[in-house]
């Protein structure tokens, strides 16, 4: 049989402020990392608005080309085109924001209108684009027919 006294002592594992100073170096990591990690996401969110805002005026502007040349396959729904696969506001999350409407919201385009098949030669359409949360447009795209 074995005497416990007699043994050495095993000091297996860890102290316990061996742990705590471990979770302290963990947590000064995770407080500098998540101030630039939020960043990062907000400016990811910001430059996908402003390319929905890009795309919306390059797609108006060449279904307003095409119909210069003829109404046949000018759209009649641009929102319902421009939100085609299910495209969302990247500012919405999970919620069912298109990113691109009839309501100025953080992160979503606004047309004035939508039909652009049934528009006169002088018509405007304005496309308006709100990234900075204020319910301003941002960025503003004033297009006429010709």
């Amino acid at each position: 049989m074995i005497d416990m006294r007699t043994q050495p002592f095993s000091n297996k594992g860890f102290s316990f402020i061996e742990v705590m100073i471990a979770l302290a170096i963990m947590a000064a990591l995770v407080a500098i990392a998540l101030p630039t990690y939020i960043n990062y996401l907000s400016a990811t969110k910001k430059t996908s608005a402003k390319s929905n805002c890009s795309e919306a005026q390059r797609f108006v502007s060449s279904e307003l080309a095409k119909r210069a040349a003829s109404l046949a396959g000018v759209t009649t729904d641009a929102i319902a085109d421009l939100n085609g696969g299910g495209k969302r506001s990247p500012y919405a999350g999970n919620d069912n924001i298109p990113a691109f409407g009839d309501t100025l919201d953080k992160g979503v385009v606004r047309l004035s209108k939508t039909n652009l098949q049934a528009l006169s030669v002088g018509d405007n359409v304005t496309i308006e684009c709100e990234w900075s949360g204020d319910d301003v447009a941002d960025s503003i795209y004033y297009l006429t027919v010709e």
